[in-house]
């Protein structure tokens, strides 16, 4: 989680380049998630606004692609996973803030 409050999860997806399936656990809303990954990793490429009684829930992103294989990213606001600008630059050393 960032400072503002924002949730993140990190995906690999791989070969995911062309998803069928693409929702969250609780609905199959457009929630302005990719639909399509450049290859190699992408991550911090967005975020999801959750409620403010979201607590310690999961959210469970899933993708189904080409190849019928199904991933998912997990997030969660738990403390444990809290995503700062160290972490982010461990991730990302070639990014530039």
């Amino acid at each position: 989680m960032l400072d503002s409050g924002i949730i993140l999860a990190l995906l690999n997806p791989g070969q995911l380049d062309d998803i069928t399936v693409d929702g969250y656990d609780f609905s199959q809303a457009d929630r302005g998630q990719p639909t399509h990954f450049y290859p190699r990793r992408n991550p911090f490429l967005f975020t999801v606004d959750v409620p403010a009684d979201f607590g310690e829930k999961e959210l469970v992103w899933t993708l189904q692609g080409r190849s019928s294989h199904t991933g998912r990213a997990y997030g969660t606001l738990k403390p444990d996973y809290r995503i700062d600008p160290q972490v982010i630059s461990t991730e990302v050393w070639w990014c530039v803030w």
